[in-house]
């Protein structure tokens, strides 16, 4: 550290009393040598408050220029009053810098050799980061010592200024150390915060490594490496956190009055207008008094239904937000308490108390707000509740006369869909909301309030919020499409009016892309030739349901086998004829939305339509080759809407239904002059998200893919075992990632495309024979059947 930067008391003493006394009005003409780079101080004059090119004589010459000499010192001898004879003059130059000689030894030798670099100069403490532990207050280490402030000399008592002027002195009757502190600040003094793990320590600062734990000089030591700051810059940060904290709260308090007071007027509108609808209604049963008794009392019972659930409702809503209200103050308070105090051990507890504290309530709040943004704060009711009256010609129907409605009611509203269980990241998932009333009866076209909010948020692992698209099919429902940006699982909050409808939130879990690369071998495989339970006699399609389960077309055996994802036999049903539920070598197979089994009966020319539990419902389609008949129908899919699609195989051409079996459009040599034997027995049919639809041209060994207005379609791959080629491809599906996968039958291979057709990725080498029926499960794995050795077998 430069020396110029520290003056000793006993050396500014010596200075201040006896240079004075030395130098006369002419030693800033003695010609001293300037400056005293030759002794080791460069800059020390600088430091003595010297002006600019003085050197150190000079400068204390000038300093104490004019000063008396009445005053006796061991360095000089007599001296006349306002003159210094030659002689004395040549003694006050020998003394000074005999003066200045001791001075530079002192502090580049001695003051500096005896100091530990690892200590404070100042007061020996030990330095903490290059700050001293006992002196420094936390101020900021400065990259350069600051220059002092310029040392005055102070001449004898009595003696005159330069001017002649006298010193300046304290009023009469006024003490000196009064005067010394006059027009300062009075300041009470307080005994410092002591450690108590080593008592008589004081505590000087604070360990952020720690969870911001004081501490003392002694503790450093098993602190050391740790992240620290001085205890005082800790507290007023404490502090200042603890002010945000009280806003906070007070905002929280706040916006918890103005909900409650919404909530309170709520409940007094909804009685309001359940008495009015009540009044209401007696009217109108005073008008057919002798025929509505009874229906009188069902129309009260359901308002009286609806009232008590929306007072149950805006009740429980009054009783969060006054508990929610009580904290929001009680915490206020605490930390309005501790604000006055001027502990800063205080301030640290109270900090930690109250950013747990306010976590808390942030969260109770969020919950209770469920998606709508806390400054709104909606009740968790409106006052919506009218009674309809009967119309004049209906006085005959007494019975059923009169209707009460409501608005949309969280706790009746229920979601259905794929998207409420699994989602992909960065593909879109969907499920729809059937929006009911407070009478579990769905809310009619118009009867949605402005306020009847539906809202869809998923929530990442992370805490990261997604929010889903909504859109109002002004039937009652709602579907809501989201994308998830992160895999693991999810929790998707689902609320109308902020509260949570029923099964919300919902847990489900959002896998990545699937990669095909590296398949080698079957993760799962079941079956062998035989007509027992789980066995399989020349077995063609496959499919999977939204639970996982997979169907199996057992096509000699005439029958549809059911099993669980791992390949455990379920149920069979069907068997050989032509009746209802009875089947002629069935081919392909589809599950839909609802859990409806689809059935290619193929010798049978016909699509039958069964439960999730294989019980008949009904049937489509003939042998022919008009609109809606079939000639050897060999494969089917379904897409989200419950559009069949339909491989009308002999007939060389696909067709689409709705799904109830009525006829929508088709494709193939019909519609196009250029088709004839260019779309060639079709066999493997499916949808891709977009809509489009993509079946396996079995005798020109490719691919054709028809968009969705039927007009046109485009062709890939060729004959051949090469790359993008194919040999007799008979099944193809699609999966969640737009893939599309091929089983290339006579190649005994399974080829994956990307969406546009490119090539991505194939699966060869494996113990397959003529790969026929494909599907994907909602776990992504591919499942395949294995016609040739009478199984199934998934990758």
């Amino acid at each position: 550290m430069a020396a110029s930067a520290f003056i000793n008391t006993p050396l500014a003493s010596c200075l201040a009393n006896g240079l004075g006394s030395l130098c006369g009005p002419a030693a800033g003409k003695s010609g001293f040598n300037p400056g005293l780079g030759h002794h080791g101080l460069p800059g020390l004059g600088a430091g003595l408050g010297l002006g600019p090119g003085m050197g150190m004589a000079s400068g204390l010459a000038s300093a104490s220029a004019g000063y008396g000499s009445t005053a006796s010192s061991v360095y000089s001898g007599s001296v006349s009053s306002g003159s210094v004879s030659s002689g004395s003059r040549e003694h006050s130059i020998s003394s000074v810098d005999s003066i200045l000689s001791d001075m530079v030894n002192a502090l580049s030798g001695d003051l500096l050799a005896d100091s530990d670099p690892d200590t404070c100069l100042h007061c020996g403490d030990v330095l903490i980061g290059a700050r001293c532990s006992s002196c420094s207050e936390g101020m900021p280490v400065l990259p350069l010592p600051l220059p002092p402030a310029p040392l005055h000399m102070m001449p004898p008592a009595g003696l005159a200024s330069p001017s002649g002027s006298s010193r300046s002195t304290p009023p009469a009757g006024v003490p000196a150390p009064a005067a010394a502190a006059a027009g300062r600040r009075p300041h009470t003094p307080r005994s410092p915060p002591m450690c108590d793990q080593h008592p008589g320590e004081v505590l000087r600062q604070v360990c952020d490594t720690c969870a911001a734990t004081p501490i003392c000089a002694v503790c450093v030591k098993a602190h050391r490496g740790h992240a620290v700051s001085h205890l005082k810059l800790a507290v007023e940060s404490c502090k200042m956190a603890n002010m945000k904290y009280l806003a906070d709260a007070t905002a929280g308090a706040q916006n918890m009055r103005e909900r409650l007071e919404h909530t309170h007027k709520m409940v007094e509108a909804v009685e309001h207008k359940s008495m009015q609808v009540v009044s209401e209604v007696r009217q109108a049963s005073r008008r057919l008094v002798a025929a509505v008794e009874a229906r009188e009392r069902e129309l009260l019972a359901q308002v009286d239904k609806v009232r008590a659930l929306k007072s149950k409702s805006l009740l429980m809503q009054t009783e969060q937000l006054r508990s929610l209200l009580q904290r929001f103050v009680r915490l206020s308070d605490t930390l309005r308490e501790t604000l006055q105090h001027d502990d800063g051990v205080e301030h640290l507890v109270a900090k930690e108390k109250a950013a747990v504290e306010l976590a808390q309530l942030r969260a109770a709040r969020a919950n209770l707000s469920s998606g709508a943004a806390p400054q709104v704060g909606i009740p968790f009711e409106d006052d919506a509740l009218l009674f309809v009256p009967p119309e004049p010609v209906l006085v005959r129907a007494l019975s059923s006369a009169g209707a009460i409605t409501s608005s949309a009611y969280a706790l009746t509203t229920v979601a259905v869909g794929e998207g409420l269980s699994r989602a992909v990241r960065g593909r879109p998932a969907a499920f729809t909301v059937h929006v009911k009333n407070h009478l579990n009866e769905v809310v009619q076209p118009g009867a949605l309030g402005g306020q009847d909010k539906l809202e869809a948020v998923l929530i990442s692992p992370d805490g990261v919020l997604v929010h889903a698209d909504v859109d109002d099919r002004r039937d009652g429902s709602f579907l809501v499409v989201y994308r998830a940006r992160a895999e693991g699982p999810h929790a998707l909050h689902v609320t109308l009016r902020g509260r949570h409808i029923v099964g919300s939130p919902f847990h489900l879990v959002v896998r990545s892309v699937r990669s095909y690369d590296g398949v080698r071998a079957p993760a799962v495989s079941f079956g062998r030739q035989g007509a027992e339970d789980g066995q399989f006699l020349r077995p063609w399609g496959i499919c999977s349901d939204r639970q996982g389960r997979l169907i199996v077309a057992d096509r000699s055996n005439n029958r549809i086998q059911v099993f669980r994802p791992d390949g455990t036999f379920l149920f069979k049903f069907g068997a050989h004829g032509s009746g209802p539920g009875q089947f002629d070598r069935p081919a392909g197979v589809a599950s839909d939305a609802g859990g409806r089994i689809i059935v290619a009966d193929k010798d049978n020319h016909r699509i039958q339509i069964f439960n999730a539990e294989g019980q008949y419902l009904h049937s489509f389609g003939e042998m022919g080759s008009k609109n809606g008949q079939f000639n050897y129908p060999w494969d089917v899919d379904v897409n989200a809407a419950g559009q069949i699609i339909v491989a009308d195989t002999r007939n060389h051409r696909i067709q689409l239904f709705t799904s109830d079996g009525k006829f929508l459009n088709k494709y193939g040599w019909e519609t196009a002059s250029n088709m004839w034997k260019h779309f060639d027995t079709p066999r493997g049919v499916c949808f891709n998200p977009d809509g489009y639809i993509i079946c396996t041209d079995f005798n020109n060994h490719r691919l054709v893919v028809v968009e969705p207005t039927f007009r046109n379609a485009r062709f890939l791959g060729s004959e051949g075992a090469g790359v993008k080629q194919f040999q007799r491809p008979q099944g193809v599906c699609v999966d969640a990632d737009g893939h599309i996968i091929v089983a290339d039958s006579r190649n005994n291979r399974i080829e994956i495309f990307e969406s546009n057709g490119n090539f991505r990725s194939q699966i060869q080498g494996v113990d397959v024979d003529r790969p026929s029926g494909i599907c994907v499960t909602p776990d992504g794995n591919i499942a395949v059947v294995d016609f040739g050795n009478d199984r199934v077998v998934l990758f």
